[in-house]
């Protein structure tokens, strides 16, 4: 891990869960997810890191297993949204941090498919930009109490993932 403040390399205690293809979210200031992924097969882990104790907690499960999939933090809340499998490509999930639960949320608008670097969390909404297929340039954005989708427009360039923010 890159200590910001020092600007040199610590070694941390190593995720429980080896994944690749996971979505990573972290709420700024105390912990990190990492999320969903893909290992020798699809995964639904959910691993919580503390930041200040150095440890990983696995957490519950999501509902589907899958890879590529964005993952956004906001506000307490871990959205998940479209996969690297086609049949899951509009499938929204939402975890409730202090909760430890998970609800299914409106299906995305857009098909989203390797969009695990594609999302942001910011002040109650999740963020998706583009990704395969069908929607390299839409930007949509999610409201994480209401339960809705918006979207917000065009990008004025496609992201197949990569997003920067």
């Amino acid at each position: 891990v890159l200590d910001t403040y020092a600007l040199q390399w610590v070694t941390r205690t190593v995720m429980p869960s080896a994944a690749r293809s996971l979505g990573a979210v972290s709420d700024r200031t105390t912990s990190a997810w990492a999320v969903t992924g893909y290992d020798t097969t699809y995964m639904a882990t959910v691993q919580h890191y503390d930041i200040a104790l150095d440890t990983w907690t696995l957490r519950t499960a999501a509902p589907t297993a899958r890879n590529d999939a964005g993952v956004a933090y906001t506000d307490g809340i871990i959205t998940v949204v479209g996969s690297g499998i086609p049949a899951d490509f509009f499938l929204m999930e939402v975890f409730t941090v202090s909760t430890d639960t998970w609800t299914t949320g409106t299906s995305v608008p857009s098909p989203r498919g390797g969009v695990y670097q594609n999302s942001m969390g910011l002040a109650g909404f999740a963020y998706v930009a583009g990704s395969a297929p069908g929607a390299g340039d839409i930007v949509e954005a999610y409201n994480t109490q209401a339960d809705t989708w918006t979207t917000l427009g065009l990008s004025p360039v496609s992201h197949l993932q990569g997003m920067a923010v």
